[in-house]
């Protein structure tokens, strides 16, 4: 339900690519659900773990994300996704909807995205470039 999708690949000097996805709101909270349900849209996707994970930012700070890990006919692709909800970055979509939901009852409408990182692991590195790119992207998603 939304048409702002913003899908970005970066790839580094050594050739090993990370995809960014940002989804926005636009108040509209009906644009959001679980990546899990794109994923499972996908031929012969297979999800093999599920689990919250801790990513140190700057300044002591910490931010809590959902990585997944799926098989499918390309191989093996990991993701890291997590939601804004008005000011507030939340690992559970439950969250960032009940966030609106009390704005709405508060007569303000929040603005929201959802955030992923995702890379296919046949790159080495994948797992500590992908952190690096989001500690690397959160002050420009702050502003």
């Amino acid at each position: 339900e939304t048409r702002n999708v913003l899908m970005r690949e970066y790839i580094d000097p050594k050739g090993e690519s990370l995809i960014l996805t940002l989804v926005c709101s636009g108040g509209n909270s009906g644009s959001f659900h679980p990546p899990e349900i794109c994923y499972a849209g996908g031929e012969g996707v297979e999800f093999l773990e599920k689990k919250k994970e801790t990513i140190s930012l700057e300044e002591n700070k910490n931010l809590e994300v959902n990585k997944l890990l799926m098989k499918s006919t390309e191989g093996l692709t990991t993701a890291w996704y997590w939601f804004l909800a008005g000011d507030q970055f939340v690992s559970s979509y439950y969250q960032q909807q009940l966030h609106f939901l009390l704005d709405a009852m508060r007569g303000k409408i929040s603005d929201g995205a959802l955030i992923r990182v995702s890379a296919h692991d046949n790159n080495v590195n994948v797992e500590k470039n992908s952190k690096m790119f989001i500690k690397l992207l959160m002050p420009y998603l702050k502003k």
